[in-house]
């Protein structure tokens, strides 16, 4: 899944993953939040119907800045997590991934084995 912003599209867990002790650190200090809070806080987002509602609560709202803020440092984008989060909720959104098409596989060719290989002429 990806959060697009302004037209640009962050992706979430691989941004989320990429966080390092200090982008952690900072992380708390201006949202009050960790890793762990923060995940579990955007798993109930799915428990919405309206991302109003879930941005009616002060915890959620931190953690979906928290989340912006995270996903455009690991763009590259060093801002403030007041900067980060500067643009219009109607300029942000969610896209899920495309499948990845499923690669055929040669039905002759056997887990494990090697590959085709032209033999060595012997000395």
């Amino acid at each position: 899944m990806k959060i697009v912003i302004n037209g640009k599209k962050y992706p979430l867990a691989e941004s989320l993953q990429r966080a390092t002790l200090n982008d952690l650190y900072a992380l708390k200090l201006q949202t009050g939040m960790g890793m762990k809070s923060l995940r579990e806080t955007l798993q109930r987002m799915k428990d919405y119907e309206d991302q109003a509602d879930f941005l009616e609560e002060a915890e959620n709202m931190q953690a979906f800045r928290g989340m912006i803020w995270l996903c455009r440092r690991a763009a590259g984008e060093f801002l403030t997590v007041e900067e980060a989060n500067n643009d219009p909720l109607v300029e942000i959104g969610f896209e899920n991934d495309e499948e990845a098409p499923v690669a055929e596989t040669d039905p002759k060719a056997q887990a494990g084995s090697a590959p085709d290989v032209e033999p060595v002429p012997a000395a």
